[in-house]
């Protein structure tokens, strides 16, 4: 560190050092505010939507507790409506009456509250006697004290149901009040069923149901408050009650409110208004999310403590960072400065003094350079054409040329000797043309095959040679002469030495962009340790002298137009030797 400070003063404020400390600590320092501000506003959405989901769940819940309550009260009076005692007690005068069948009657009533536990009492009433019936009551309707749900019935037109949320004969619990009328012939009504919810008891399922600082509120279609977990807003219009003006034309919505408390303080609520299925009823639920927003600022109160610690971090690691990346430039300029070159001129920064160093030493070196690649250039030029021209001498095609004609002129015609001598002379007329070092796998084939006939001549029935080179690779180009030195190498250090006939196989395909030519013999085969010899000697060496010169002239050959990804390599096992050439395939 104390070497980088002495580096550092020696540039000023426009050291690399300070660039690079200021431009990571503003990149660490965003990166931790772009973060807690992305956490703080995820977190707070994640907490609203599950406030919303949790209120939307418990609105769920509470709406299935009361619908199939008030269905099975509708099922309970059709039970009783249906039943011959009620239908005759409708038509009964009072003076027709007698004990035992409103006894009777009575038992059949009660049944209903005792199975159902909400179910505080159900009520027949006949307009005929004027005479009500119940588990609770029998007797004159005029001389029992529980009538507010009279007008209920009064009020009831056609098939409606109507539902009267009303206090009971001694005041709370209130009960809700399922009025169903008994109707003859039509809309003449003879009397009625009433099924009294006691809803002190349904309170005890509801409480279940929901958070304890949830409000729940069930209204009619004008709005007045039939059921709350409030019992002082029963029978309100629930627009005049605190914080719930909101919900006023909303029929199944869920949206965040604010309540003033007072001047200066106000709370969040969320709020959900859904129907009531076949009612025309709303379900209201209100949620504070006082509780929620305390855990959220505590939250909140953690993350700014933890901003902190990590913008202490990010300073410190910051500035490792700025040493650690000094310090092959420290290095550097170190060396400079022991070597005599380094000149701290005021103004520049580190990156600006050794760049006009080394456009100082290109400048020098520019010329030099230049004339370095022309020489190599013609170095490889030169060291291609004599490795090709080592195995192609011009002298032969001439005499081989000559030797046929005499040839022919001694035996008075064309003959195997003539006939030998001209694909000799042919054969190497075609290895001096240095013009087209390039040619197609194809036509290497076919000079290849000029040699093999020379060579079959020479040693007749000892070798046979299998073509399978696909149409792809037939295509490509190849370094000319690559393959006529592995197929005198298979035929004299493979199959001569056999001393039995034996087959050279020439397989090429075309595999990952590269060209294979592979020359498979089943001569007598070296070991593995020699053969891997000679593919070091291949790999490391460029000398042309020792045994298999013309194998490594062909690898050398190769490497020099196409690049170290080509060359020859060579295997060998007990059934033969394979050598093999890669080169592009184009």
């Amino acid at each position: 560190m104390r070497g980088v400070l002495q580096l550092v003063r020696s540039y000023g404020l426009k050291s690399l050092f300070f660039n690079n400390f200021a431009v990571v600590l503003v990149v660490v320092l965003t990166a931790l505010t772009l973060v807690f501000a992305l956490f703080n506003n995820m977190t707070k959405s994640l907490i609203d939507r599950s406030v919303l989901e949790m209120n939307q769940t418990i609105v769920n819940q509470t709406k299935t507790v009361l619908e199939e309550t008030l269905d099975e009260s509708v099922r309970i009076g059709a039970a009783i409506l249906d039943n011959r005692q009620t239908s005759r007690f409708m038509f009964l005068e009072k003076e027709s009456l007698d004990s035992d069948f409103i006894i009777s009657l009575s038992s059949s009533i009660r049944v209903y509250s005792l199975i159902f536990k909400y179910v505080h009492s159900v009520y027949v009433y006949s307009e005929a006697s004027g005479t009500l019936v119940s588990n609770v009551y029998s007797g004159d309707l005029a001389a029992y004290g529980d009538i507010s749900w009279m007008q209920a019935y009064l009020d009831a037109q056609g098939h409606a149901l109507p539902t009267a949320s009303r206090l009971g004969p001694s005041g709370y619990p209130y009960y809700m009040s399922v009025v169903m009328p008994y109707y003859f012939y039509g809309d003449e009504k003879k009397g009625c069923i009433v099924i009294n919810i006691d809803m002190e008891q349904l309170d005890k399922v509801l409480a279940n149901q929901g958070n304890s600082s949830q409000s729940i509120y069930v209204t009619d279609s004008q709005g007045q408050v039939l059921y709350s977990t409030d019992k002082s807003s029963i029978s309100k219009n629930i627009n005049s009650l605190p914080g719930l003006l909101s919900v006023s034309g909303k029929t199944d919505e869920t949206f965040f409110d604010t309540l003033k408390l007072s001047s200066s303080e106000e709370t969040k609520q969320v709020i959900t208004v859904s129907p009531l299925q076949n009612r025309d009823w709303r379900l209201v639920s209100v949620l504070p999310l006082t509780a929620y927003e305390e855990h959220f600022n505590r939250q909140k109160a953690m993350t700014q403590v933890l901003l902190l610690a990590l913008t202490l971090l990010g300073i410190a690691v910051t500035l490792i960072i700025s040493v650690k990346a000094y310090a092959p430039l420290k290095s550097l300029l170190q060396g400079l400065d022991k070597a005599g070159m380094l000149n701290k001129a005021n103004g520049i920064n580190e990156a600006e003094h050794i760049k006009g160093l080394v456009a100082k030493a290109i400048s020098e070196t520019r010329v030099v350079q230049a004339e370095l690649d022309k020489r190599l250039k013609s170095l490889k030029k030169a060291q291609a054409a004599a490795l090709q021209t080592q195995i192609t001498p011009h002298f032969l095609s001439n005499t081989l040329d000559a030797m046929r004609w005499d040839a022919m002129r001694l035996t008075g015609g064309k003959n195997s000797v003539s006939d030998m001598l001209m694909n000799m002379s042919a054969l190497f007329r075609l290895s001096l043309d240095m013009e087209n070092m390039l040619v197609k796998v194809s036509d290497e084939v076919e000079q290849c095959k000029l040699y093999l006939s020379v060579m079959a001549y020479r040693y007749a029935g000892m070798f046979t040679v299998i073509w399978d080179i696909n149409p792809e690779a037939l295509e490509c180009s190849i370094l000319k002469l690559s393959l006529q030195p592995i197929l005198e190498n298979a035929i004299y250090h493979g199959i001569k030495l056999k001393k039995a006939p034996g087959t050279i196989t020439v397989r090429g395909f075309v595999s990952n962009g590269q060209a294979v030519i592979q020359v498979k013999d089943d001569g007598i085969g070296i070991t593995k340790e020699k053969a891997e010899e000679i593919n070091e000697n291949m790999r490391s060496a460029m000398s042309l002298y020792g045994e298999h010169v013309g194998m490594r002239n062909v690898n050398q050959r190769l490497k020099l137009i196409y690049g170290e990804s080509s060359g020859v390599s060579i295997s060998s096992d007990e059934s033969g030797t394979t050598v093999e050439l890669r080169f592009p395939a184009i």
